[in-house]
C-alpha cells in the first residue's frame, strides 16, 4: 500500500525503505508485501507500552511465570499483527516466550518467606500421606500452580 501511494517506482521505494531500516529510522515487522513499517519513535512507544504492561503484571503477580499473550493483545490492541510484533520482541531479547506466556528477561519467580513456608508444609503433608486426600493446608491458586 505504501509503495502504491508513494508515487515512486517500486525499486526506488524499496531501496529507500531498506536504507531507512538500515539507518534505524524505520522498523519492519513481517516479510513481503504485507510487512508493517513503524517509524522508530512509534516503535519505541509501542515497545515501551508492552514492557510496562508486562512489568506491571510481574509486580502484581510475582509468583506467576508471565502474562498470557492474549492479555497483552487485548490491552494493547495490536490486531492481526500481534504475533509478528511479539516474535520481533522475542528475537530482539526484549521479551521471553514461555509457551502461552510472556515475561521480561529479568523476571524470576520470587517467593516470600511465608509463601515458602506454606509450600514446604504442603509438600511435607503430601510426602507423609501420599495416598490420602489433599493436605489440610490450603494454598492460594498461584502457589498451588507453582
Amino acid at each position: 500500500m505504501l509503495l502504491s501511494q508513494s508515487g515512486l517506482a517500486s525499486d526506488v521505494a524499496e531501496e529507500t525503505i531498506d536504507s531507512l531500516i538500515e539507518q534505524g529510522k524505520v522498523v519492519k515487522i513481517g516479510e513481503g508485501k504485507n510487512s508493517l513499517l513503524f517509524i522508530q519513535a512509534n516503535w519505541k512507544q509501542l515497545v515501551d507500552n508492552i514492557i510496562a504492561l508486562v512489568a506491571d503484571y510481574h509486580r502484581k503477580s510475582p509468583v506467576r511465570l508471565g502474562i498470557p499473550k492474549a492479555e497483552i493483545s487485548s490491552k494493547i490492541k495490536l490486531g492481526a499483527r500481534f504475533t509478528d510484533i511479539l516474535q520481533r520482541l522475542f528475537k530482539d531479547g526484549t521479551l521471553v516466550e514461555e509457551t502461552a506466556l510472556v515475561r521480561l528477561p529479568s523476571h524470576q519467580i520470587k517467593l516470600s518467606s511465608s509463601h515458602q513456608s506454606k509450600i514446604d508444609a504442603y509438600i511435607k503433608q503430601l510426602i507423609q500421606n501420599p495416598y490420602a486426600p489433599a493436605p489440610t493446608i490450603e494454598l492460594e491458586p498461584d502457589l498451588l500452580n507453582l
